[in-house]
């Protein structure tokens, strides 16, 4: 039983976002806006979601601590939406 629950998918900080920024790819897809920037926007941000879950995926694999883990997520979403 504890090698199960060690080994099943934890909700962190990076799936959290990512389903928020999901729901904003779907709207920025149905409301594109006046000039259809949103399309773009949209692709980005589902792009982004596939990414941060991805590593997300990877980190809890390696990361065995939950709030090692939450802390590393946290800078790396703070940097990405600095820099993005």
């Amino acid at each position: 039983m504890a090698e199960f629950s060690q080994k099943r998918y934890r909700i962190t900080i990076g799936n959290i976002s990512s389903i928020i920024l999901f729901f904003f790819a779907v709207y920025f897809f149905v409301n594109p806006g006046p000039k259809g920037y949103g399309m773009m926007a949209g692709i980005g941000l589902a792009l982004f979601c596939v990414i941060v879950l991805i590593v997300d995926i990877l980190f809890q694999k390696i990361i065995k601590n939950y709030l090692i883990l939450t802390v590393i997520e946290l800078i790396l979403l703070i940097i990405s939406f600095i820099f993005v």
